[in-house]
């Protein structure tokens, strides 16, 4: 496409960052795409973050438009994002970023490039990263492997997607949609919008430093499932009421919206069963373990294996 370039907006989203906010805005100031507007948009935060941003915002002498944000109340990651975009975001594509990651200089551009050379048919557009500790050092020089990029039906199966903070998107996966009501978990929402609207793009380029803190730093892989099974059902109920938005049923017959109403149902099923087997002892435990092993769904159990291999070997005892 050879046409004028559009305006994009780079949204920097934050909460209670202060000791890595700083170098975050600097990175998004550091932006070589042009026309860019740039919103610094705070979550309410109880720490120095608002004010660091406002104190750069006001100091700023670059080419891009900036735009500040204060929310008077903290919404979460999910309705911060939704309020921002809905609220203070003009640009044709959305490039999010969180308050404790750095982009490189030319993040922007090359998403613009990508999406350009896609004739701008993708929804979300997603890059590789490379992860930081809380330090800041990279202690594993390594990009991340890029996840296998699947059909509707096996994403929703299987929950393929990638970390919100290094996505790309149209206004549409929030504008045509109601609120996102999943607290601080976005990401595998907007790329199943994305999906159901027509295309999402990964590419294989480092765009991002991503810091291993906040909601995803998990110790134990016992607090990452025990976190899943709390998240997991509220994710699976968001995405079955945007499968209900006109936009899509416009775009969907009744009988594939069935099919994937279907599935989620399934699934939404499946995590309850599991939140239940491992909330009971006794006989109730052993009842649930069967409803388990009978529902069907077989690579949930195989991903949950040694969590109810250990949960039997305890009621066996």
């Amino acid at each position: 496409m050879t046409e004028k370039k559009p305006l994009l907006t780079f949204a920097l989203f934050a909460y209670n960052q202060e000791q890595y906010i700083e170098e975050a805005i600097q990175g998004a100031f550091s932006q070589t795409y042009s026309p860019l507007e740039i919103v610094l948009s705070d979550d309410c935060s109880s720490d120095n973050t608002f004010a660091i941003l406002e104190k750069m915002a006001k100091e700023y002498k670059g080419p891009h438009k900036i735009v500040l944000n204060r929310n008077k109340n903290n919404l979460g990651i999910a309705l911060h994002i939704d309020n921002i975009v809905r609220n203070y975001c003009k640009g044709e594509l959305i490039i999010l970023q969180a308050g404790d990651d750095i982009s490189h200089p030319k993040r922007v551009q090359f998403l613009f490039e990508r999406w350009n050379l896609e004739n701008r048919r993708s929804y979300c557009i997603s890059s590789n990263f490379v992860e930081m500790e809380e330090d800041g050092l990279v202690r594993f020089d390594t990009e991340k492997d890029l996840k296998k990029d699947l059909n509707l039906k096996p994403f929703i199966k299987y929950y393929d997607g990638d970390i919100g903070a290094t996505y790309a998107f149209h206004p549409d996966v929030i504008t045509k949609f109601t609120p996102m009501e999943t607290g601080n978990f976005e990401d595998k929402c907007i790329a199943f919008r994305s999906k159901l609207l027509g295309g999402y793009t990964r590419i294989n380029k480092v765009l991002l430093y991503h810091r291993k803190s906040g909601i995803s730093n998990f110790k134990s892989v016992l607090e990452e499932q025990n976190t899943i099974l709390k998240v997991r059902p509220i994710i699976l109920k968001q995405m079955r009421n945007d499968l209900s938005e006109s936009v899509i049923k416009e775009k969907y017959s009744k009988k594939k919206l069935s099919s994937f109403e279907n599935i989620i149902d399934r699934h939404i099923k499946f995590y309850l069963l599991m939140k239940n087997f491992i909330d009971s002892n006794g006989a109730k435990k052993l009842f649930y373990l069967l409803k388990i092993l009978l529902n069907g769904d077989f690579y949930r159990i195989r991903l949950w294996r040694y969590r109810i291999i250990s949960e039997i070997i305890k009621i066996t005892k």
